[in-house]
């Protein structure tokens, strides 16, 4: 039996949707442990998780976290970026450098995954 059947897999963009949202999530919530002031974290955590949850279960309910998530998680990466570019410019040193990097990887993948979920409302079921 293939890893495809087991996990009724109809969908590999879909399962990679919520393999991303899923890594985002715990990512998330990782940094909300390093620093416990980052609320704001937990939020796009919550979100994430709820949002790879209904995209793995391929739930109709999962638009409305996932257009959520579209707008506050590209809304978080642009102001942090924006703001690192600001003050420090885009690759001062190694680390700064790989955190901007993340930050247009992470909104490039929102963007792609969310867009593709709203297209492909139809598929989701209630």
């Amino acid at each position: 039996m293939s890893l495809k059947s087991k996990l009724s897999l109809e969908n590999p963009l879909m399962f990679a949707a919520s393999m991303f949202y899923l890594a985002a999530g715990i990512i998330f919530f990782y940094e909300l442990a390093l620093e416990p002031s980052l609320f704001h974290m937990g939020l796009l955590g919550i979100l994430s998780i709820v949002s790879a949850y209904g995209t793995f279960r391929m739930r109709r309910w999962t638009l409305w976290f996932v257009v959520a998530l579209f707008i506050l998680g590209t809304s978080f990466a642009v102001i942090q970026l924006c703001y690192t570019v600001a003050t420090y410019s885009f690759f001062p040193d190694m680390e700064l450098g790989l955190f901007n990097v993340a930050l247009i990887v992470y909104v490039a993948l929102v963007w792609f995954f969310s867009i593709y979920v709203m297209a492909r409302r139809k598929m989701l079921e209630y």
